[in-house]
């Protein structure tokens, strides 16, 4: 009985560790919509999902800056926060265009008050995606994310974003808890063990 109990705690344990570890962005990898209709996202600007060789998840990347006129794309997606919980944010990102040019891009995270705000800069021509790592911590229950292209100079230059996440990030403070379950079941056992044999468990 014990030692069922125990397990039943470690396996509510590594589920809820295992729930708050999912994407909560939607239709990250841009694969659900077409041209500036992107499922989850606000699109404006010259922005839109493109299929592409360079897609690092799935076959579609965030394209933004198409046409070479105008580096006017912004895209957003609001999600839920949990006041007081750190969280990150993932995504890969390249650039395609002329060597003379660098494209920039702005991300932003922004919840009562702006929680992230970072200028990132990718040099073509088009080289393999960078892993782009950032964090915050919530002081809402929404936060939204935006992705501005700033490049000063558009011409033939194209900024491409791919496997955007957004994750809880998680506290050191569930490892005991699940250590402790784990030598709960483990003395439990032994327990169980001494005792149809007729003798009380050595103590420990």
């Amino acid at each position: 009985m014990f030692r069922t109990i125990a397990s039943l705690g470690v396996l509510f344990l590594c589920v809820q560790s295992a729930s708050l570890s999912a994407n909560i962005i939607q239709n990250g990898s841009f694969e659900n919509g077409s041209g500036g209709s992107l499922a989850g996202w606000s699109v404006a600007g010259t922005a839109e999902s493109r299929e592409a060789l360079w897609s690092t998840d799935g076959d579609h990347s965030l394209l933004l800056g198409y046409g070479d006129l105008f580096a006017d794309a912004v895209v957003s997606q609001a999600f839920s926060t949990h006041p007081g919980v750190n969280y990150s944010l993932a995504f890969d990102l390249t650039a395609n265009g002329v060597l003379a040019n660098i494209f920039s891009l702005l991300v932003e995270v922004a919840g009562s008050s702006l929680l992230i705000s970072e200028t990132l800069t990718q040099t073509p021509p088009l080289s393999p995606h960078t892993p782009i790592s950032l964090f915050f911590k919530a002081d809402s229950t929404t936060a939204t994310l935006t992705f501005s292209d700033i490049s000063a100079d558009p011409f033939r230059l194209d900024g491409l974003i791919d496997n955007v996440q957004v994750k809880q990030v998680h506290s050191p403070s569930t490892l005991p808890l699940l250590l402790a379950g784990l030598a709960f079941g483990w003395t439990t056992r032994r327990s169980t063990k001494w005792s149809k044999l007729g003798f009380f468990a050595p103590r420990q």
